[in-house]
């Protein structure tokens, strides 16, 4: 339930960020612009699975490379107004270059923030899950991360220029289409903005596909059906030795058909990425990452425990977070670093008087391929 929290809330975050470029471009609402985006990632999300998110995974790869982290510094540092990499180095506050500026607190919240949940995100170990070999699972994982790092400062790189040149932004949301518009000439400038849809239209199908996947293995197999795995008595396996399962395949479908539409209506509801991004990671590190990493790096673990420490962290977080909307107090509430904190503390307490006192510990399944390959029809 918890990682379906944090994938529907990541995918809000890309639908909000695709309604407001595509606002800027179409001069719509952007709430309507919005519900336009996301019927489409929905659309082919659930016409293709997880091979439909692949083809266009590298498709929007490439745009976006172009775009964001060619095109674009080129012409921000060429551009009269920025004065180059020296203008814009004068024309920004000192602040903003300060690395320390947000402050102790406000440094370790991103950190609370994003590494925990990043570590265990079911939208990032999916793309590891399907690799090749092993090879190819470490050498892509440690490619997207400094390809991560790159694409991140071309993208400050932009926001810094648009403040340098003194442009005005209605809202943060629009600084990138605005900057991109203010920039780059009109064929490109469509590119880049392509690029930036192509990069949320790219985590949009993932989380919506992470969902459905959980709530497919996890509630629909376990709760309705009885079941710890699809059954294969019905699925025939092709030339190629694939399992087929005609009616699982439409049931996965439609989950990620519903869960798409919902993430459609809170998008127009919630309207903000930040809070869409607080919420959804701070329930992910608060609330998951401890029972996780443990039966990682843990060679006995209860199953137990992870369910004691899963509950009450995420009472815990959820009732830090209301107590600081009622009380107003900011760092209780969503975006504070104290429901992190505080889920994450009681997640590690619970979780290691949970593990010392269950008698029951089993060994972790390591290689769980071998023991689904052993059940598969001959």
């Amino acid at each position: 339930m918890l990682t379906i929290i944090y994938t529907v809330a990541l995918s809000v975050v890309q639908v909000v960020a695709m309604g407001s470029i595509l606002a800027g471009i179409l001069d719509i609402d952007t709430r309507l612009a919005m519900v336009y985006a996301g019927v489409v990632v929905v659309f082919y999300t659930f016409l293709g699975g997880m091979w439909s998110v692949t083809l266009t995974d590298i498709v929007q790869f490439v745009i976006k490379t172009l775009g964001v982290m060619l095109l674009a510094p080129i012409f921000v540092l060429a551009d009269p107004r920025v004065g180059g990499l020296g203008g814009l180095v004068d024309k920004v506050p000192a602040g903003h270059w300060d690395l320390g500026a947000y402050g102790f607190a406000g440094t370790l919240y991103w950190i609370l923030l994003y590494v925990p949940g990043l570590v265990i995100g079911q939208d990032i170990w999916q793309r590891v899950f399907t690799a090749r070999n092993e090879r190819v699972a470490k050498t892509g994982t440690l490619s997207a991360g400094f390809y991560s790092i790159a694409y991140a400062l071309a993208a400050i790189l932009l926001g810094m220029a648009v403040l340098a040149a003194g442009i005005t932004v209605a809202k943060p949301g629009l600084v990138f289409e605005v900057g991109v518009v203010s920039f780059l000439p009109a064929g490109l400038a469509g590119l880049l903005l392509a690029a930036a849809m192509a990069a949320a239209m790219s985590v949009a199908s993932g989380t919506i596909l992470a969902a459905s996947t959980v709530v497919y293995n996890d509630l629909y197999l376990r709760f309705v059906r009885g079941e710890k795995h699809a059954e294969v008595e019905e699925a025939h396996v092709d030339a190629t030795g694939r399992v087929h399962t005609a009616r699982d395949v439409w049931i996965n479908r439609g989950i990620a058909l519903a869960l798409g539409l919902v993430i459609i209506v809170l998008s127009v509801l919630i309207e903000d990425i930040f809070k869409a991004l607080d919420l959804s990671y701070g329930f992910l590190s608060g609330c998951v990452f401890i029972p996780v990493f443990a039966a990682f790096v843990l060679k006995r673990v209860s199953p137990r425990a992870g369910l004691v420490s899963l509950a009450l962290s995420f009472l815990a977080v959820a009732s830090t977070m209301v107590y600081g909307r009622v009380s107003g107090e900011a760092d209780f509430s969503i975006g504070g670093n104290y429901p992190i904190m505080i889920g994450m503390a009681v997640g590690l307490v619970s979780h290691v008087v949970a593990h010392l006192t269950d008698p029951h510990k089993v060994v972790p399944n390591v290689d769980p391929d071998v023991d689904d390959l052993e059940e598969l029809p001959a």
